[in-house]
């Protein structure tokens, strides 16, 4: 089965450490339509692997949504993200 639309609202990513807070991804609105090929560049530290990994879940998001073809991957708890996952490829 493949992937419907993507869609991020509102998406933040904050890292604390012990002498900074940074943020990743600052209110990223995103969609990107099924069937497209989409790409992701910029130089290092601008946030590319935080985004794809809110995208997937693999790490959530500090706060917003990630909506996969209608379903809000942000609000499932573990085991349903893990069956989700498993459905959109």
């Amino acid at each position: 089965m493949g992937c419907g639309m993507i869609n991020l609202v509102g998406l933040n990513k904050r890292y604390i450490t012990a002498e900074h807070e940074i943020w990743a991804l600052r209110d990223v609105n995103l969609t990107i339509a099924a069937g497209t090929i989409f790409g992701i560049i910029g130089s290092s530290g601008a946030g590319k692997s935080s985004l794809i990994r809110s995208v997937n879940m693999l790490e959530p998001p500090t706060s917003g949504r990630v909506v996969v073809d209608g379903h809000d991957m942000t609000s499932l708890g573990r085991d349903e993200l893990y069956k989700k996952r498993r459905s959109i490829g």
